[in-house]
């Protein structure tokens, strides 16, 4: 099982490797959507990491649809992450409700290893992008959340994802709407191997609790936890499409 965490610095970056993270994403303003890091924040990182890390390749906080204007923008990062030895990024690009397959494609050429990140549920007939989003080598994973506002409400949809069994693209699933009690059992039902965990991990303050992440991952690894010694769900685990980068 692996637990994905969003981590703003490498203060965060040792307090979720500490409570169990085995993978990370990178990003800035994590609470308002997130945004590319810088490339003094992911040096710093990197250096501090054990687990594979993600940098987010996200211009601002807008949608995922980078027309003229902000394409622009998309390169100007893509180039500096290349230039600094990056290797895996996190990428989405939309155009109407359709992936932007060219802009996709020229993401790929930088070399990095891809997880196609949130745009992917604004896009229509999963089932098809995720197949031909597997003809893509570099692209390691899709991030979902069954196109439903909180991950519980779309599991048909990421169950029917993982029964394509791509081994190659993987499904990992936002946490938006896990609970210590439905998570067994959305585990159970859909056969998801990869959680990332956002805001859920967070309190109202935006700082991350190792606690309650921590007993997410214990849950994921098949260990119940003792009701008294849970941790505290976070504050922002309601979602909305304006700002919905991660949970």
């Amino acid at each position: 099982m692996i637990a994905e965490v969003i981590v703003e610095n490498a203060t965060e970056v040792r307090t979720a490797q500490n409570a169990g993270a085995n993978r990370l994403l990178l990003a800035r303003h994590i609470m308002q959507g997130g945004v590319s890091p810088d490339l003094k924040t992911i040096a710093e990182v990197l250096e501090a990491s054990r687990v594979p890390v993600y940098a987010l390749v996200r211009p601002d906080l807008k949608d995922y649809a980078y027309g003229l204007d902000r394409k622009p923008r998309i390169y100007k990062i893509l180039d500096a992450y290349r230039r600094a030895g990056i290797q895996n990024i996190s990428f989405g690009a939309i155009e109407g409700s359709m992936i932007n397959w060219l802009l996709l494609e020229e993401a790929i050429t930088y070399g990095f290893n891809i997880t196609f990140n949130a745009a992917f549920d604004f896009t229509q007939e999963l089932s098809v992008n995720y197949l031909l989003l597997s003809m893509y080598p570099r692209v390691e994973r899709v991030t979902t959340r069954g196109q439903a506002v909180n991950i519980p409400d779309g599991q048909a949809e990421v169950k029917k994802l993982v029964s394509l069994n791509k081994p190659h693209l993987r499904v990992m699933v936002e946490a938006s709407g896990f609970t210590y009690e439905n998570l067994p059992a959305f585990l159970q039902e859909t056969g998801v191997k990869e959680i990332q965990f956002g805001r859920t991990v967070r309190d109202e303050h935006g700082k991350l609790n190792p606690i309650t992440l921590a007993q997410y991952v214990s849950i994921m690894n098949g260990k119940p936890i003792q009701k008294e010694k849970r941790g505290l769900h976070s504050g922002f685990d309601i979602s909305s499409d304006v700002s919905r980068y991660r949970r």
